[in-house]
Formats: C-alpha cells, structure tokens, sequence
C-alpha cells in the first residue's frame, strides 16, 4: 500500500511539480491550492504526511498544522516557506520539519523519505 500525501501549495505551478515528483517516488500525492479546501481533503484522505506552505505570517498554515495535529497526532506535518523566520520557530507551532524554498529536490524526496520510515 503506497504512502499518502497531501499537498497545501498557493503557487499551482509548485503544487503541480510537487505533485509529478512525489508521485514518481510512489506516493499516493494530492494537493490544494486553498487552505480552506485542505481540511476536507485531508479528512477524506486521512495521509501519512501533509506538505502546507508557510506564506506570508503563517497563520492559515499554523492554524492548518494545529488543527491536523489535534486531530491526528500521528501524522507527519512539513512545512515549506521562502519566509526566513520560520526556520527558528517551526517546531513551537507544531510542524515536524521545514525546508526553505527554494529547495533541492532531492533534499525534498530524502527529507518525505525519512519522515514517513
């Protein structure tokens, strides 16, 4: 049975990359351009991890990973920014890891690869 993941992306180009590259590792990927659509997804997917962009303060993304947390402790949350102050604080909001955009896409699939082992 193939790994799920979920996809929190404003940028459609980079959710659809995301989406190609991590199916061709073999996960089972879908994704959202709309915080408000990615509960209902992640409710009906029910994902081993959930990728949610950290744009501008965080708060959609924050208030996503504290929702998802609450609801499912066990799953794996990553964040992805190009916001620098996040680097320091991910942890204390909940997310299980951050990678800064832009990113390496083989740190990305090594990091999705280690966080789902």
């Amino acid at each position: 049975m193939n790994k799920t993941i979920i996809i929190v992306e404003t940028d459609q180009s980079i959710l659809e990359v995301l989406v190609i590259l991590l199916t061709g590792e073999g996960y089972d990927t879908k994704g959202t351009v709309k915080f408000e659509e990615a509960a209902a997804l992640v409710d009906k997917e029910k994902p081993n991890l959930v990728i949610i962009e950290y744009k501008l303060r965080g708060l959609e993304a924050i208030s996503l990973c504290k929702h998802f947390k609450s609801k499912y402790p066990k799953m794996a949350i990553l964040t992805i920014s190009c916001n620098g102050d996040i680097d320091s604080r991910y942890k204390t909001v909940g997310f299980d890891c951050f990678i800064a955009k832009p990113f390496d896409i083989d740190v990305l699939a090594q990091t999705i690869r280690l966080m789902l082992n």
